[in-house]
């Protein structure tokens, strides 16, 4: 039976949740630091993996009192607004089976993501064991693959330590790859469903079946042949398509009710709805209208916006992205430079977009400073893609499709790891120690240019003696290009800068 509230004073009902998931994240990184002043030792693992478990049960146990009240607390507040609030109402129930609905997967997302961030936890404490066993090394090579190589394992530990107290414990990965903190994914969760709680409270008010998804002008392609179409909530009309057609069915099989469907067409969407009426229109009006909701007679892999709004909404995410590596940015080039960067984030914006010769001086000084504060200062070559280019040059080689990818982890300097030729043959990495000096960059690249070649003529070692061998001539190579390099270009081994 459903809990008669009232609508809360405070309009923002998932506050509490964005908190939670803030205050769990925290614990878990003081749990983390905490173990490493301990040492990494084995049954110290074993208890703070424990009090891990125990911060994330804290969690789901906060959630599974707080979600359900959240999202049933939304449709009295949507309802108030819609309707106007006198007395404590019951809700409906196709509006309670939705409640348990949205509660339901809310929680199981929580619970996932709970999930995730111990198995994140546990890989960084298996990968900090100062013991070799066989867990280390799968979640080395699963977690740090070539970049930790040769690395020290406590090194290592302390890199993602680091990593984990500024990006977030993380909870999730989407399919891109993109990984989410606890903090970051639970946000997002709580606020997809607290939309899909509004949206389900005002679609379920009464019984009217016509909704009109309404225009908002630039809007992404997965809603622009959406928007403006006529839909019927109950899926029962003949003229126009069910609403699950916009949202989406769980069970493709199952019915087209809203039960069955996501309540939303996507996480963060916040498309509104109308009520359509075909009131005051005349049979062309309403006919046009019937004809343009049809999928079809118009498609929805048509996309119904013109030039200049598709232009507007790629400009509006250039902008969104623009705006958000300014303000990482701008808070790196902060930590680094103190008060030579303006502390006002707009001045900062105005400096670098329209006073080059500042911000360039600027660059220049924060590139410096963040190679002594990151361990940089004793190699004398620029660990920059622009050098590594211009050396090529000089050599008079080129990697070709490769890519070059110059790996900045100063826990690898003096590991005697120099580079690293990706077998698929797309890829080069190098190592700082490569940097040390001018011959030994140009070794280097000498160095695995010849390994492309190999890959080229006989594809990737097959085995272990295979690969022995293929170390062979890029070896004897080295001294061949440093000569060579210093015969072309008459190198006087003075410092680069």
């Amino acid at each position: 039976m459903a809990r008669l509230i009232r609508p809360p004073k405070s309009s923002d009902v998932t506050a509490f949740m964005r908190m939670l998931f803030l205050k769990t994240e925290q614990e878990l990184i003081n749990e983390i630091k905490r173990k490493r002043k301990k040492e990494l030792i084995d049954y110290a693992e074993v208890a703070s993996l424990e009090r891990v478990q125990r911060i994330l049960q804290d969690m789901m146990d906060e959630s599974w009192s707080y979600v359900p009240a959240m999202i049933e607390t939304i449709f009295y507040h949507s309802e108030k607004h819609a309707n106007g609030y006198r007395n404590a109402r019951t809700l409906t129930s196709t509006q309670t089976a939705i409640v348990q609905q949205l509660s339901n997967n809310l929680l199981g997302e929580i619970m996932e993501a709970s999930d995730t961030a111990y198995k994140s936890v546990k890989d960084m404490y298996t990968i900090g064991r100062l013991e070799k066993d066989p867990f280390r090394e799968a979640a080395l090579k699963e977690t740090l693959s070539q970049q930790a190589a040769g690395s020290s394992w406590t090194k290592a530990s302390v890199k993602m330590v680091g990593e984990m107290e500024n990006q977030g414990v993380t909870a999730f990965v989407d399919k891109a790859g993109r990984q989410w903190s606890l903090s970051s994914y639970g946000n997002m969760a709580v606020r997809t469903t607290a939309r899909q709680a509004q949206v389900a409270a005002m679609l379920t008010a009464d019984d009217y079946d016509l909704w009109q998804i309404v225009k908002i002008g630039s809007t992404c392609p997965v809603c622009a042949a959406l928007e403006g179409r006529v839909y019927s909530k109950s899926g029962t009309n003949p003229d126009y398509p069910p609403l699950s057609l916009a949202f989406g069915k769980i069970d493709p099989a199952g019915g087209g009710d809203l039960t069955n469907t996501y309540m939303n067409i996507h996480p963060n969407c916040l498309h509104s709805f109308v009520k359509y009426t075909t009131m005051g229109k005349t049979e062309k009006q309403i006919q046009k209208d019937k004809d343009f909701s049809n999928p079809e007679k118009n498609p929805l892999n048509r996309d119904p916006r013109t030039k200049k709004q598709i232009a507007a909404y790629r400009e509006k995410e250039r902008a969104r992205q623009r705006y958000l590596r300014d303000k990482r940015q701008h808070r790196e080039y902060r930590s680094i430079l103190g008060d030579e960067v303006p502390k006002d984030f707009a001045k900062f914006q105005e400096m670098k977009y329209n006073n080059p010769r500042k911000w360039n001086s600027l660059k220049l000084s924060f590139r410096r400073k963040n190679n002594l504060n990151t361990g940089f200062s004793s190699l004398q070559e620029p660990l920059q893609l622009k050098h590594v280019k211009q050396v090529l040059s000089e050599m008079g080689i080129s990697y070709g499709d490769a890519k070059v990818k110059i790996i900045r982890n100063p826990d690898l300097i003096g590991g005697g790891f120099f580079g690293w030729t990706n077998p698929n043959g797309k890829e080069i990495q190098l190592y700082p120690d490569c940097f040390i000096s001018r011959e030994e960059l140009v070794k280097t690249l000498g160095h695995e240019r010849v390994h492309l070649e190999q890959l080229k003529l006989w594809g990737p070692a097959k085995t272990n003696e295979e690969a022995v061998f293929y170390e062979k001539g890029p070896r004897f190579s080295e001294e061949y290009w440093w000569s060579e390099y210093r015969r072309k270009t008459n190198y006087d081994g003075k410092r680069s800068g």
